[in-house]
């Protein structure tokens, strides 16, 4: 259900599409998607090192960079349930031995607006 992955994000506002996919595309970069203010750029791990370096090495600086769990399909859920899902993901997140939570479901427009305000 997930794929294994390097993921860095840049910033929209400074950085356009082709940048960020002229830089690294001989590095390693497999996708670039738009996720709202970021551009997200998939790589292998294999890959993940030296698509930072050549990131740096071009002068275009990420604002994150992880090795993460992507899922492969999305599931969008309904306000009830994306409350409920919220709620489970919170008490994982609030234990000790839990170091990452990895998941699969997309919210409801209207939770994610009820959550900005």
């Amino acid at each position: 259900m997930f794929d294994h992955k390097g993921v860095l994000s840049f910033d929209k506002e400074t950085y356009s599409e082709e940048q960020v996919l002229e830089a690294g595309l001989e590095a390693g970069a497999e996708d670039i998607i738009d996720d709202g203010e970021v551009w997200q750029v998939h790589c292998a791990p294999e890959d993940f090192t030296s698509l930072q370096e050549a990131y740096q090495n071009a002068g275009i600086e990420y604002s994150e960079a992880e090795l993460t769990m992507v899922p492969q399909n999305t599931v969008g859920v309904d306000l009830e349930t994306g409350r409920k899902i919220l709620k489970l993901y919170d008490a994982l997140d609030d234990l000790d031995d839990v170091q990452n939570i990895h998941a699969n479901f997309e919210l409801p427009q209207e939770l994610l607006q009820e959550l900005e305000n």
